[in-house]
């Protein structure tokens, strides 16, 4: 696997999977959730390195489960996760550490390798007072504290 290196001084693989079909039905996003996580395991087996996850996926759980299964150690594989971009969820610092620890304990891990927004558009003020890139996490829930 080719990995490159980041700005934060850490590596990323070079070639990754998204997630979002991942324990859906025929692996169609828009079917039911049945926790068929064959996918995960040909990707493993294939040797992909890094799993691109969102909490709006709806598959958080069963990922998580299913890493663990994968027989990876957590330092063997790369993680991305996101946020939802809405109001609710984002609407504070206290709400996005909220989802953060949400997230952690649905994928039974101690730390997502990158942890961003999902679609990061602006429709209102509920981004205003959260901690932007660079200010580094007190309590080091992410790698390396938002600046990739």
């Amino acid at each position: 696997m080719e990995y490159f290196r980041l700005n934060a001084g850490f590596d990323i693989p070079a070639v990754g999977t998204g997630t979002n079909t991942f324990g859906r039905e025929a692996s169609d996003f828009k079917s039911a959730y049945v926790g068929d996580f064959a996918p995960l395991f040909s990707a493993v087996e294939a040797g992909y390195r890094l799993f691109d996850c969102a909490k709006s996926y709806g598959n958080e759980e069963g990922m998580g489960e299913a890493l663990r299964k994968s027989g990876l150690r957590r330092s063997d594989y790369f993680i991305v996760n996101k946020i939802p971009n809405r109001a609710g969820i984002f609407k504070d610092a206290a709400s996005v550490r909220e989802s953060v620890e949400g997230s952690l304990k649905a994928m039974q891990t101690d730390y997502f390798d990158i942890y961003m927004i999902h679609q990061p558009v602006s429709y209102d003020d509920q981004a205003k007072g959260l901690p932007m890139d660079g200010e580094k996490d007190p309590d080091g829930l992410e790698r390396d504290g938002g600046s990739v």
